[in-house]
């Protein structure tokens, strides 16, 4: 291999390249410096809904899928606190008809006995007469 330097000898194609690691990775640079993404960040955390003027645009959409975010879950708490509001009425009612229902049980079960006592009684009356 004529002309190669070394690196060319680790990375040419073939059976060792296979085996060879691709290179030293370079580090990349961050193209926004952390203390940056910090400013914006706390500037967003103590911004109104509506007010986000000074942020830079290339967070726009990223704010604006979180506003649509939060907007969603304040629709879903509030549509959750109505479903709780409407089971807590409903195991009212249902405790309600769960008494009545035992009310019309005990009702029934002293109709019943007053019926057999007076059919009894009714009988009972029937031998006499005959």
């Amino acid at each position: 291999m004529v002309g190669m330097n070394q690196n060319q000898e680790k990375n040419q194609a073939g059976r060792r390249a296979l085996f060879t690691g691709t290179g030293i990775p370079a580090p990349q640079e961050p193209s926004v410096r952390i203390s940056e993404v910090a400013d914006i960040i706390r500037n967003i955390s103590e911004k109104d809904e509506n007010n986000i003027d000074s942020i830079p645009s290339l967070y726009e959409p990223v704010i604006n899928r979180i506003t649509t975010l939060t907007n969603q879950i304040r629709s879903c708490n509030d549509e959750n606190n109505n479903l709780e509001t409407q089971i807590l009425e409903n195991n009212k009612d249902i405790s309600f008809l769960q008494a009545e229902k035992e009310q019309l049980v005990s009702e029934r079960d002293l109709y019943l006995n007053d019926l057999i006592t007076s059919h009894t009684e009714f009988d009972r009356a029937l031998e006499i007469f005959q």
